[in-house]
């Protein structure tokens, strides 16, 4: 009995002297795209002189982040972003130019001088959502005109659009992939 008693009492004192294995640490998720190869821009944009000059831009400061010039018509740019970002692409230092919503991916742009606005931008998962979600906005343009008389039900419809499509992107590839941002209503 003596033995039962004595076990008894050195139980928690054995039990709480094991050693503790550490956890093993989880392997990061692979993301969509590889961050460490950044981003590539490929283009093919007609109209515009050898030796014009592509800039990206970043697109909140409008500081040139890359430089190249056009040669036959094609460029590439590289480069490497944390998180998707709003990028302009301008050519020969003049409006019109591209926007882009970029992440690291191989991108291609297909344009000419002529419409460049309307380019063709393919290959990144956060530019086909930004195509998209300008495509739904697309009638409700006129809200967002200062010059256009406003119209309440239409601002109205375009307010719940666009959060039906914040809605929906939450868990989509941008809202995963960008980092936070602090917004005051």
């Amino acid at each position: 009995m003596k033995r039962v008693f004595v076990l008894l009492f050195l139980l928690p004192g054995l039990v709480f002297a094991q050693v503790k294995q550490k956890p093993k640490p989880k392997a990061p998720a692979t993301p969509l795209h590889n961050p460490a190869n950044g981003f590539i821009i490929n283009g093919d944009v007609s109209g515009y002189p050898d030796g014009t000059t592509v800039d990206l831009l970043n697109g909140s400061t409008g500081v040139t982040e890359v430089s190249t010039t056009l040669q036959k018509n094609k460029f590439s740019v590289k480069g490497n972003v944390p998180s998707p970002d709003f990028k302009i692409l301008l050519f020969n230092k003049k409006a019109p130019f591209i926007t882009l919503f970029l992440d690291n991916s191989a991108v291609k742009v297909k344009g000419t001088k002529d419409k460049i606005e309307s380019a063709v931008v393919t290959g990144s998962k956060s530019q086909s959502d930004f195509d998209a979600f300008n495509k739904l906005l697309a009638p409700y343009k006129s809200v967002f005109d200062q010059a256009v008389p406003f119209d309440s039900a239409k601002a109205a419809k375009a307010m719940l659009l666009t959060g039906d499509v914040a809605g929906l992107q939450s868990a989509g590839y941008v809202w995963k992939n960008h980092q936070p941002l602090f917004f005051a209503w």
